[in-house]
């Protein structure tokens, strides 16, 4: 039989509490693999930018970079984890998939060894400890409902567990068992920029990073990475359509759309993390500049409203 990650037992004790007051500023981490390690350089920008962030919400690396820096993270710290996250770090065969009768196995990829990862990055810490609170996202495989966990939200997963469910990419990853038997999966298939999420949780403005790929129809990299190189081009093409959607949300809220200039790196680069930090930065300190960022900017808080944030 398949062996599955099973979601560990959640004391009462650990989970969350809700926030005292609803969300000025929410930062939005999308999903993108290693392309998210753009979102490294994102943060660092927004804080030398002195940009007050008082929650996150975060799909796939997003909630993982996303909960790093919920903990109190320093970003030399989000560096130096980023900097050790090499391919044998995250991906470890399962090597009865590339048996005989391999296609019985549920996935191509190891899902504890990636757990592990996530758990060395972000143990002992747990929703209720976090000094910044978040939003992760998965996907039920039984409805295919998507199910946000964390501060406000569902408090049935440990923080380990739920930033593992946010990330495990069908075919790569197993699904996250969970005890009422549903089988939860990478958030991005179904929200990869949880804008809408941001705005359910009351945000008053938001900082959005996409680094999602954009659809090239004479790129063909994806077609020398094999099985996983032509289900991330299927991910890519599902999400497409999600692109209207976020552009119409952005009307309805003050948006920093941040888009770092990440096209030319496949899902699962593992050398280019210095390149990507330094996209992420850049694509702040344009978008702060940019025209469209008048509304954003004139939400900030005022008065009383920045009193106690943490820097």
């Amino acid at each position: 039989m398949p062996r599955f990650p099973i979601a560990e037992p959640f004391p009462e004790s650990a989970r969350p509490d809700g926030l005292r007051h609803t969300p000025h500023t929410v930062l939005v981490l999308g999903g993108g693999a290693m392309r998210g390690m753009a979102h490294i350089g994102v943060i660092r920008a927004l804080i030398e930018a002195r940009v007050q962030v008082d929650a996150i919400v975060g799909t796939s690396i997003g909630a993982l970079i996303g909960a790093r820096w919920a903990m109190g993270a320093s970003i030399e710290e989000l560096e130096e984890d980023a900097l050790g996250v090499t391919e044998q770090a995250v991906l470890k065969r399962n090597i009865k998939a590339y048996m005989i009768a391999g296609l019985a196995q549920i996935s191509i990829y190891d899902g504890e060894h990636y757990r592990d990862l996530i758990q060395r990055i972000i143990a002992p810490a747990t929703f209720a400890s976090l000094v910044r609170p978040i939003r992760v996202n998965a996907m039920s495989l039984r409805n295919g409902d998507e199910r946000w966990f964390g501060h406000g939200a569902e408090s049935t997963l440990s923080l380990v567990d739920a930033v593992y469910a946010s990330g495990a990419l069908p075919l790569v990853f197993p699904p996250l068992t969970l005890a009422d038997g549903d089988l939860l999966v990478d958030g991005g298939l179904k929200t990869m920029v949880g804008l809408v999420e941001a705005i359910r949780w009351g945000a008053r403005r938001v900082i959005a990073s996409d680094v999602s790929e954009l659809i090239d129809a004479e790129d063909t990299t994806w077609e020398r990475q094999g099985l996983v190189g032509i289900h991330s081009r299927v991910v890519q093409i599902l999400a497409e359509p999600q692109r209207a959607a976020i552009q119409a949300e952005r009307e309805h809220v003050p948006t920093l759309h941040v888009r770092p200039a990440v096209y030319d790196w496949p899902s699962f680069t593992f050398g280019a993390t210095r390149e990507l930090i330094g996209a992420g930065y850049d694509a702040v300190a344009e978008a702060l500049a940019s025209a469209s960022a008048a509304r954003f900017h004139a939400a900030a808080p005022v008065g009383p409203a920045i009193v106690g944030r943490r820097a």
